[in-house]
């Protein structure tokens, strides 16, 4: 559909919607116990459409995106979001040091366009401050932390949210 920073966010953000519909029967199968961990799911959706958006269309943007997935499609509800934070400088050379080390793959315009990211960052932070997701803060003195060190914040958090 063209440069991903460019396609619409309604567009986008139904396609990504779509895919996961399709897998919602797989999704509730994986559960264990009720329980069904993702690295993303749809809130990623929110944040990186979202971010496309003045902040004056994002939180009818939000009401519409959550109608669909998870009224419409019927999507679990995730009862724990945890945002890792890191500067996008950071992801970006991540993203870089990832696509040198494996040359069969390749970035797209959201993983090196700094200025989008830090969009998309600001976003994430809005909805962890307006829908009581939590927050691990994933570098330190301008580097990545430990992936040790974040797995046991990320692990606390779950942990909390279990008792």
């Amino acid at each position: 559909f063209g440069d991903p920073v460019k396609v619409h966010p309604a567009l986008a953000s139904n396609l990504y919607a779509i895919d996961r519909a399709a897998a919602r029967s797989a999704i509730y199968a994986a559960s264990v116990n009720g329980v069904v961990i993702f690295d993303r799911f749809t809130g990623s959706n929110l944040a990186h459409q979202g971010a496309k958006l003045s902040s004056g269309e994002l939180e009818g943007f939000i009401e519409t995106n959550d109608y669909i997935e998870h009224d419409l499609f019927g999507l679990p509800k995730p009862a724990l979001t945890v945002f890792l934070d890191l500067d996008s400088s950071i992801s970006v050379a991540n993203t870089v040091a990832r696509a040198a080390e494996d040359v069969s793959r390749t970035t797209d315009g959201h993983e090196t366009n700094a200025p989008y990211l830090d969009r998309v960052r600001d976003t994430y932070r809005y909805l962890a401050t307006t829908r009581g997701w939590k927050v691990v803060i994933a570098d330190a003195d301008g580097k990545m932390r430990s992936q040790e060190s974040i797995h046991q914040d990320v692990l606390s958090e779950f942990l909390k949210a279990a008792r």
